[in-house]
């Protein structure tokens, strides 16, 4: 399920590797914050190449809607109309938890949730937020895993929804709101496309549409 495929509305700060800001992104042409329930988080966007985006490098951290991203890859181009411009696409900062000397050959472990998601942060750098989830459970893992691959499977044992905020991990049971809520066009939605495509159906074997949207206001 996705959460947001939606235009960035934040400015984009340019962090280094200690947090510290270097620039401030004010020409930005594109910006797309993505992201599926327990599942991808990204960030992609395209801003003028000028002084303030030398600091877009391998090391480099955005900060967007008060959140991090680390840069994992970046064009810098000259267009045919003699612009110069970056393409950037960042990942949240929990994707380090993929880095191999945070490996686990095995991982047991017995207790309430927050127990069992506190030893699987140990030693990581990232801490526990807010675990929704009381009943005490075992969760192992019986063969070589990234320590985000033993993060999200338990929390899919568990049954939840994490969420990131920084260096901040929690499980909630729901994100969001329960009830259903009403969007209108031209009230509190604008309609960016309509995708059609006969190729793929419904359950009644009608066509595929699809419409992507914008909200006009947050939240």
């Amino acid at each position: 399920m996705v959460i947001g495929g939606v235009v960035c509305m934040g400015l984009i700060r340019i962090l280094d590797s200690d947090l510290q800001l270097q620039a401030i992104l004010r020409d930005v042409i594109a910006c797309t914050k993505y992201e599926e329930l327990n599942g991808e988080n990204t960030v992609t966007f395209t801003c003028v190449l000028d002084d303030k985006a030398k600091y877009i490098n391998d090391n480099a951290i955005v900060e967007l809607d008060n959140d991090y991203f680390d840069v994992v890859s970046y064009q810098k181009k000259q267009n045919e109309d003699g612009t110069m411009t970056v393409d950037a696409e960042a990942e949240h900062v929990s994707y380090r938890l993929n880095n191999p000397e945070y490996n686990k050959d095995y991982f047991t472990e017995i207790g309430t949730p927050t127990e069992v998601l506190t030893a699987i942060l140990q030693g990581t750098g990232f801490t526990v937020g807010t675990v929704e989830f009381t009943d005490s459970v075992t969760y192992s893992a019986q063969e070589a895993k990234s320590r985000r691959q033993i993060l999200m499977e338990f929390i899919a044992v568990l049954g939840g929804e994490a969420v990131f905020d920084k260096f901040t991990i929690s499980i909630l049971q729901h994100r969001g709101q329960i009830e259903p809520q009403i969007y209108t066009t031209g009230k509190n939605i604008r309609v960016v496309s309509k995708i059609f495509d006969k190729r793929e159906k419904d359950e009644e074997g009608n066509p595929l549409i699809a419409y992507i949207c914008e909200p006009l206001y947050l939240p």
